[in-house]
């Protein structure tokens, strides 16, 4: 089962991966690329949690403008991530370029949480889970029996994908585009029909006329 039920290419990305110039792709952002924490806090929703989400990370995070995901763990704690959407951006057109194109981008935590062994990204780094966080760490796995692409070709997704700026302004600026083309055609097709009425319409009248006209002359 492919990770991604689409025709884009999965790719995990991190901070060592080689650029890719042409394509369409579902990214998976390596932990490199955000900030997680396990927490437990007085409430119970992840709406309400989410609202905490930026005093859990008070004080701990580069400067930046940060956005948050939180999910309820199973035993009843949050997983809160803090991600820069501008950061992650910029990485993207560094590591996407020329005709390279991007489907959809996931955080790897929800995307991978299945992961249950030590995963190869590299020669130099591994992916594990460490009590349900996942981890980018500096080493290779000491018995690598699962590597990165056989991962991605054998999990099911997992995860909403997350929203960024331009990449949403992107889907916008085209939904608004095929919006006014629809309200376009709609106006332009109604304007025929009344012309084609008006013009039946004045058929009639001249019709009429020239009857009146034959009748009295």
């Amino acid at each position: 089962m492919s990770l991604f039920q689409s025709s884009a290419t999965p790719f995990f990305l991190h901070k060592n991966a080689a650029p890719v110039t042409e394509g369409r792709y579902d990214v998976i952002l390596s932990p490199q690329f955000y900030w997680v924490k396990k927490v437990t806090l007085p409430v119970k929703r992840e709406g309400e949690a989410k609202k905490l989400a930026e005093s859990v990370f008070e004080g701990s995070l580069p400067r930046g403008h940060y956005s948050y995901e939180v999910r309820k763990a199973a035993d009843g704690d949050f997983i809160i991530i803090a991600y820069d959407r501008q950061a992650i951006s910029d990485a993207l057109q560094h590591y996407l370029t020329q005709d390279a194109r991007v489907n959809h981008v996931y955080l790897s935590q929800f995307a991978c949480h299945n992961l249950d062994a030590c995963c190869s990204i590299d020669d130099a780094s591994s992916l594990v889970n460490l009590n349900g966080l996942l981890m980018q760490i500096p080493r290779n796995c000491t018995d690598p029996k699962l590597t990165m692409e056989t991962f991605l070709e054998e999990v099911k997704p997992e995860g909403k994908p997350l929203r960024l700026g331009t990449l949403d302004e992107e889907v916008v600026e085209r939904k608004i585009f095929i919006f006014l083309a629809a309200a376009v055609a709609l106006l332009m097709l109604a304007l025929g029909v009344e012309y084609v009425d008006y013009k039946h319409a004045a058929s009639r009248v001249e019709a009429q006329k020239e009857a009146l006209i034959e009748k009295y002359d």
